[in-house]
């Protein structure tokens, strides 16, 4: 008695353990194709004004582009778009977020938050910073009441740590008999 294939329906045989392992093959083929058609499905990218699909991102922005006007750049430091020349060639970073007082380029809106241009200075020393964050770690020694006993005060300044000592003789003392 011949039998065929149930899945591909082109394949038949009297010998039964070569259908069953036809239908296997068959079936793992059917599987791969399913499989491989989703993931092209994922990568279709479609137009958000119209029913155009690819799977080439170059060719979706081309087509808004000409067909649609958009503008698809978008800067990374604020809401407005720009041309891909000057998206590419980085114009526009250079033009709309370079600092007036320095040499910074990129998101002002932080770094004019941290850094202080004018500089702050430490009313009991007199030092000047040009960071409001290292202004405010120079205030946390600063204030601190001198003490008769050796204590080890860090400040931090360009991620260094300074160590500095108070009463420099004590800390001689101590450090003779192995205390630190």
């Amino acid at each position: 008695m011949k039998s065929s294939c149930h899945i591909c329906k082109k394949y038949s045989t009297t010998d039964v353990s070569h259908i069953r392992r036809h239908q296997l093959n068959c079936m793992k083929k059917k599987e791969q194709s399913e499989k491989k058609k989703n993931i092209q499905e994922e990568k279709i990218k479609m137009c958000c004004s119209c029913s155009f699909t690819t799977i080439n991102k170059k060719q979706l922005i081309k087509h808004m582009k000409v067909n649609h006007n958009k503008k698809v750049y978008k800067c990374d430091f604020c809401t407005s778009y720009k041309s891909s020349d000057s998206y590419n060639h980085h114009r526009h970073v250079s033009l709309c977020h370079k600092c007036k007082y320095c040499n910074f380029i990129g998101d002002l809106n932080s770094h004019m938050k941290n850094t202080n241009h004018t500089s702050k200075k430490c009313e009991k020393c007199e030092k000047k910073f040009p960071s409001t964050y290292y202004f405010n770690q120079h205030l946390n020694i600063c204030k601190q009441p001198p003490s008769n006993q050796c204590e080890v005060i860090t400040a931090i300044n360009k991620n260094f740590k300074i160590l500095r000592f108070t009463n420099f003789k004590e800390c001689e003392d101590l450090k003779k008999n192995n205390v630190y």
